[in-house]
């Protein structure tokens, strides 16, 4: 019985329970009587009294001496972009954790994003990172425009810290604090501290106008520009006239007098998304690989939703696994943002550092947290969270799990060292010769999720210029630039994986086992994949066997990442789980014999790929 099964909870024959969605929309009842105001007065667009009184209360609100209001926050950030010079051909950094609309309007202005990687404490951009990227584009003469900060999950990033790097190499700190309204950052609003602000009332935010924006800067010129641009950029005249390109971004009056309404109720709201925190705080908090979103030191998080991450070893099921069992139980919960970086269609933009923002999404979980939860609700997600926890629990206790054999574990044991022990001279080789080439580390390290998505560290001869994740995806292509010279003779000998002998002395790895992957690729699995992860991994396998040249294949295709995640990445789970079924120590053997011999005679094993890896190099 697979983990999923094993806590699943829906009784057959009995009513599905009603739906608790992550953040649903909460009406106070004042935007009824605001709304019927606005059909009185027949004033419903654009713009109207409703409309500039709600940017007069927003702005008293978070404290900002200006607000225009706008349709989308997506619409407010690429207003901001624009007005704080941001054009063709110049960089932007953003945090890489966030959603889509933080990085559409850099592409929108011709501009180039790079990604900055997250900090733990907060969740969000990491001030030390943004350091060392500024200094060394100041270095090579080109200062980025902007730096987009997000604040996630109402959660403000460290704007104290963020704000001196910005002043230090004069470049224009624009702030996304679609998720953070109702948070606080050493006493001030986070979105009222750099040159521009964006806040977002879509539907599922702590206040929403259905679908709405706004836009808040001290200077009083990029409001009234702003709000110029809005309006398709009319001219002050009796006709119309443009001398520059507008937008259609005004915000109703309808919308505005619903905003009005919510407004009046936001500290209340606050109030009751952080009541639900301390719910899940103390009813989960003693459960075993839990680690809730924290809330840093310098403000008060609104706690918009409640995130937490998952430790699969501790837990005992991952983040996905859980996020499934409550889905089965009509409770929506969804997975932490997928870093932009590893957006495919953000694939050939800079990224720097990458690996906790990565780790986030991996492990990440977002609870339902809307304000208008009651206290059955939470009851009724803290039970399903438990009972995966406990089942899971039992059913190893009444399996013996883990249920590694241990004539397995001999026969790894007894061939890694052996191997390691003959081996040593062509170790102590390998070594010099990388030292010699640059100078650089002789290994590399890579987090990869194991048994039970279990994370360890893969051990590697490095291949790759150092730091080479900082200039592509994680991704290997053909003939890749970041692959030094004699990586490439290691990997087309295969030699790079021979430190893997190591995982397996410690028990992390097995000689013949699927490939471990990335934690942002385990992440995509689907519910039945994910049951390779009951498999220890191994240093070769018959996936790993059957698609020997991946990296040549996938250069041939349109989108080598999609062709990898749709096509090759299913083929191989599917391989491995098939052939675990009937595994035997001798299979095992013989599977070993076919490794070497593709890596010492390479035509010995025939053509190389079949199946759906040839729709996948046409870019299927």
């Amino acid at each position: 019985m697979s983990r999923i099964q094993t806590i699943k909870l829906i009784t057959d024959g009995a009513a599905a329970p009603s739906r608790i969605y992550l953040s649903p929309p909460h009406m106070s009842g004042a935007e009824e009587q605001l709304v019927a105001d606005v059909f009185a007065s027949n004033v419903i667009a654009p713009l109207g009294p409703h409309v500039e009184a709600f940017e007069h209360e927003f702005a008293k609100a978070v404290g900002a001496p200006h607000a225009v209001a706008v349709s989308s926050g997506t619409a407010a950030l690429h207003l901001a972009l624009r007005l704080v010079g941001v054009g063709p051909g110049d960089e932007v950094l953003v945090s890489t954790l966030t959603f889509v609309a933080s990085v559409n309007p850099i592409l929108y202005l011709g501009a180039t994003p790079v990604f900055v990687d997250s900090e733990r404490l907060s969740w969000n951009m990491d001030p030390t990172l943004l350091a060392e990227v500024l200094e060394a584009r100041a270095l090579a003469g080109k200062v980025p425009k902007a730096v987009v900060v997000v604040h996630l999950y109402g959660q403000s990033a460290d704007l104290a810290s963020i704000g001196d790097v910005c002043r230090r190499f004069g470049v224009a700190l624009v702030e996304d604090a679609a998720e953070a309204l109702g948070a606080t950052c050493h006493g001030r609003s986070p979105g009222t501290i750099g040159q521009a602000g964006i806040y977002s009332f879509n539907g599922n935010k702590i206040i929403t106008t259905g679908g709405g924006g706004m836009l808040v800067a001290e200077d009083p010129g990029l409001i009234a520009h702003a709000r110029k641009l809005a309006a398709q950029a009319r001219e002050s005249v009796a006709y119309y006239e443009h001398l520059e390109i507008g937008y259609n971004y005004r915000l109703s009056n309808v919308l505005a007098a619903v905003g009005r309404g919510q407004l009046r109720v936001l500290e209340a709201r606050v109030a009751a998304r952080r009541r639900n925190f301390a719910f899940y705080l103390e009813s989960l908090g003693d459960l075993p690989g839990i680690q809730f979103m924290p809330e840093a030191s310098w403000g008060r998080h609104s706690r918009w939703l409640t995130c937490l991450t998952i430790e699969p070893r501790e837990f005992g099921v991952d983040r996905e696994a859980l996020r499934v069992a409550l889905e089965a139980e009509n409770i929506e919960a969804r997975p932490v943002w997928k870093p932009m970086h590893l957006q495919p269609v953000f694939a050939r933009y800079q990224h720097v550092g990458g690996t906790v923002a990565e780790d986030l999404f991996a492990r990440g979980l977002c609870l339902p947290s809307g304000s208008s939860l009651s206290t059955g609700d939470l009851d009724r997600i803290v039970r399903v969270v438990r009972h995966a926890h406990r089942q899971v629990g039992r059913a190893r206790r009444v399996s013996g799990l883990p249920s590694l054999k241990v004539e397995k574990r001999v026969f790894d044991v007894v061939l890694s060292a052996l191997g390691l022990a003959l081996l040593w001279p062509l170790f102590l080789a390998i070594a010099l010769l990388i030292k010699l080439e640059d100078g650089s580390p002789i290994f590399f390290r890579q987090v990869r999720v194991g048994y039970r998505g279990h994370r360890f560290s893969i051990w590697k001869f490095r291949t790759m210029i150092p730091d080479s994740a900082a200039h592509g995806t994680s991704l290997t292509v053909g003939e890749d630039p970041r692959v030094t010279r004699l990586g490439r003779w290691l990997r087309r000998l295969k030699l790079d994986e021979l430190p893997q002998l190591i995982n397996v002395l410690l028990g992390e790895m097995s000689l013949v086992g699927p490939r471990p992957e990335l934690p942002c690729y385990v992440a995509r699995y689907s519910a039945r994949e994910r049951r390779v992860l009951d498999l220890l991994p191994g240093i070769t396998s018959v996936g790993s066997l059957r698609y020997r040249n991946e990296s040549e294949v996938l250069a041939q295709a349109d989108d080598p990442e999609r062709a990898f995640v749709e096509a090759i990445m299913p083929e191989k789970i599917q391989l491995n789980l098939a052939y675990s079924d009937e595994a035997t120590l001798w299979t095992d053997f013989l599977l070993i014999i076919r490794t070497l011999r593709a890596v010492c005679l390479p035509s010995a094993l025939g053509g190389g790929e079949t199946g759906s890896l040839g729709a996948a190099a046409r870019g299927a």
